[in-house]
């Protein structure tokens, strides 16, 4: 597809009888996520994401290690008004902040629901390691692997 046909293929566009503030959804391929795909014609092997070129084309290009994130949540949405770059903590908190989050907020340590130990515990098997007990018997004594007691000794768990 060529750059200057690019807007042919975005349903809702101006003129339509559409408002201009409705999205405008990519008229061809997805990917099976939702968002607009196409090939431009100078690299036909490269997909491009639709949204991602709809704001390259109205507001200029995009800098490194920004996305190009939606207002509106409408992945197949186009329409310039509803696009704004942020970085992948920005998209993150913009999920959450709107309720589409999976999970809430990720819990650590013993705030999180399955945490098997808590700070005094991990304190008391770090001091057995101190005090000479091996760590295969800490970690029998507490019926994990030996692998999870050395990452508690080296402070590199995450519960």
């Amino acid at each position: 597809m060529k750059r200057a046909e690019f807007w042919n293929h975005v349903a809702g566009m101006p003129g339509w009888g559409t408002d201009p503030n409705d999205c405008w959804p990519w008229r061809l391929s997805h990917y099976r996520n939702g968002y607009g795909q196409l090939t431009l014609e100078d690299n036909p092997y490269k997909k491009l994401l639709a949204h991602r070129v709809a704001f390259e084309l109205a507001l200029g290009p995009i800098p490194d290690g920004k996305l190009v994130l939606h207002r509106c949540d409408n992945r197949s949405c186009c329409n310039p008004a509803h696009l704004f770059l942020g970085t992948q903590k920005d998209n993150i908190d913009d999920m959450i902040l709107k309720g589409r989050a999976s999970r809430g907020p990720q819990l650590r340590g013993e705030a999180h629901p399955r945490c098997k130990f808590n700070d005094a515990t991990i304190a008391n098997a770090r001091a057995a390691v101190a005090a000479g007990e091996t760590q295969r018997a800490v970690a029998k004594r507490y019926g994990i692997s030996k692998g999870y007691i050395t990452q508690i000794i080296k402070r590199q768990f995450r519960q």
